[in-house]
C-alpha cells in the first residue's frame, strides 16, 4: 500500500485524519487522557485471526487494556503509520507493523478503519494483510507460512476479484461480491456525493463517474487488507487533468458479501474539480 500524490495540488488534510494520527501519537506514548478524548466511552474495537487479540471489544477501558496486554505478551512490538485517509464520518490509517515472539518475527501491511461520530472514534475495524503470519507468533502454535505461499483472507481474495471484474466490464462477477442491497457512501462536494443504495443505483452512479471522468483514466488496486468482516482496498486513479489519486475503499462484509462501502479519497478537492 504504496503512497502517491496528486500532480496538481496539495491536499489538505481533513481534521479527521489529524485526529487519527494524535490518537496513533497518543496510544504510542500511553497518553490515556488524550485517546479518552479520541476514542468514544462506549468505543467497539474488533480483531481478526486467531489470535489473544481476536474478537469484539467493547469499551474504553476493556478495549485500551486488551491492546496493550495483547502487545504486552511479545517480546517487541513496532507500528509505522503510512498514509491517513479521512472524510466527515471515519478515519483510515494503513500501517506497517512488526510483531516477534519466541524468536519469530511476523511483518504484515495493516489498515485501521474508523467510524467518526462528533469527532470520536465508535467503531475500529483492525485488519491484515498477512493475517496468518501474525497468529503463528502470537498464537506461537502454528507454523509461520513459507516464503511466497498466499496468506491473503478469502475476503481480500473476493475483493480482488470483485475488482477485476470491474475492470473487464463482467456485472455477474461484481455481483458476487457486493450485496443486492448495498449502501455505497461517497463523500466530496460533487454531483455524485452522498449515498447510493441498492445494486443497481450503485453500478449506475459508478457508470456517471466513468463519464464524467472520461475516457482516459484507470484504476491500480495496491493492497488489500480483510476479515470475516471487512476488507480495506488501497487504490490509485490516474484521471483527467493530469490528477493522480489515491483512495481506500472499505467493505463491511455479511457471509462474504459487501453490504456497506465507504470511499474516501486523499484529495478530494481535485477530484471534485473534474466531477463537478
Amino acid at each position: 500500500m504504496s503512497a502517491q500524490t496528486t500532480k496538481t495540488t496539495t491536499p489538505v488534510e481533513h481534521a479527521n485524519a489529524v485526529r487519527f494520527r494524535r490518537s496513533n501519537t497518543a496510544f504510542e506514548t500511553g497518553d490515556v487522557a488524550t485517546l479518552h478524548e479520541l476514542w468514544s466511552p462506549d468505543i467497539t474495537w474488533i480483531e481478526g485471526g486467531n489470535t489473544p487479540l481476536a474478537g469484539t471489544h467493547r469499551g474504553f477501558d476493556n478495549v485500551l487494556s486488551t491492546l496493550t496486554d495483547g502487545i504486552g505478551m511479545l517480546d517487541a512490538f513496532a507500528m509505522t503509520l503510512e498514509e491517513v485517509y479521512a472524510d466527515d464520518d471515519m478515519s483510515v490509517g494503513l500501517y506497517t507493523m512488526a510483531f516477534t515472539k519466541g524468536g519469530r518475527t511476523a511483518i504484515t501491511r495493516a489498515a485501521l478503519a474508523a467510524q467518526i461520530v462528533d469527532g470520536r472514534a465508535t467503531t475500529v475495524n483492525a485488519v491484515n494483510m498477512n493475517q496468518a503470519a501474525v497468529d503463528a507468533v502470537m498464537g506461537g502454535t502454528v507454523a509461520l507460512p513459507e516464503q511466497g505461499q498466499s496468506t491473503e483472507h478469502v475476503n481480500a481474495v473476493r475483493n480482488r476479484q470483485a475488482f477485476e471484474a470491474f475492470q473487464a466490464g463482467d456485472i455477474s462477477g461484481l455481483h458476487a461480491f457486493w450485496s443486492d442491497d448495498i449502501v455505497w457512501t461517497e463523500h466530496g462536494n460533487n454531483r455524485f456525493a452522498g449515498t447510493h443504495r441498492g445494486f443497481d443505483a450503485t453500478m449506475a452512479m459508478i457508470g456517471e463517474v466513468g463519464t464524467a471522468i472520461g475516457p482516459d483514466w484507470s484504476l491500480r488496486l495496491d493492497g488489500v487488507a480483510a476479515d470475516d468482516d471487512c476488507s480495506i482496498a488501497r487504490f490509485t486513479g490516474y484521471y483527467s487533468k493530469n490528477v493522480i489519486d489515491s483512495f481506500v475503499m472499505v467493505s463491511y462484509l455479511d457471509k462474504g458479501k459487501a453490504t456497506r462501502v465507504h470511499v474516501i479519497n486523499a484529495n478530494q478537492a481535485a477530484l471534485d474539480a473534474i466531477l463537478g
